[in-house]
């Protein structure tokens, strides 16, 4: 007696098969979560650092030119950043193309320190985000090719000083620098900040 076929199992298998490469085009959501966590762990260690180079594992080159840019402006002026992320919860992960785009609520506090002696050099401040990063594959690594506020963020203080306002880590522009004395307006505006662009 002739056992019956299973053309259904056949066809699942086909399918699983064929739908394989697709599912390595983009990483899973655990792995999507799991960079946006390790880069913002890197860029705290960047900032707290003023070293870009601790980030350059997960940043792609956009992200990296700000990186630099923004931890430049503040080494010259001698200053470093102190920030803490409190709270970070993703809300999505959509899939892009070859990439993936994670969405995010975060809580953050900022304190500018001087260098060396790690003393206070502004206002801290306590912020909240819903952020979007742009995760793309790069020599054969997952890095976060851009990252851009989802909505308007709600801050605490504004930063006072250096120059830098610290959401320009997170992609929105500074706010307008104050004139240094006997500078004109103008002067103001080219500061080392605007330079850069916004970071994240």
């Amino acid at each position: 007696m002739t056992r019956p076929t299973r053309p259904h199992a056949g066809l699942l298998l086909l399918a699983v098969l064929l739908g394989a490469p697709a599912c390595r085009g983009s990483p899973s959501d655990a792995e999507a979560e799991a960079l946006v966590r390790r880069y913002n762990a890197l860029v705290i260690d960047a900032y707290r650092t003023a070293d870009y180079r601790v980030a350059e594992p997960v940043v792609g080159p956009e992200e990296l030119r700000k990186l630099v840019g923004h931890i430049g402006a503040r080494s010259d002026q001698g200053l470093t950043l102190d920030a803490q992320l409190l709270a970070l919860a993703v809300r999505s992960v959509a899939r892009s193309g070859q990439g993936a785009v994670v969405t995010t609520e975060e809580r953050w506090i900022y304190r500018p320190r001087r260098m060396g002696s790690g003393e206070a050099a502004g206002p801290e401040s306590s912020d909240h985000y819903l952020m979007r990063y742009r995760l793309e594959r790069l020599d054969r690594r997952w890095v976060v090719a851009g990252v851009e506020f989802a909505e308007k963020p709600e801050v605490g203080q504004p930063v006072a000083e250096p120059a830098v306002d610290v959401r320009t880590m997170h992609g929105l522009p500074g706010l307008e620098a104050p004139a240094a004395p006997g500078a004109t307006r103008g002067d103001a505006a080219t500061a080392p900040a605007q330079a850069a662009g916004g970071q994240r």
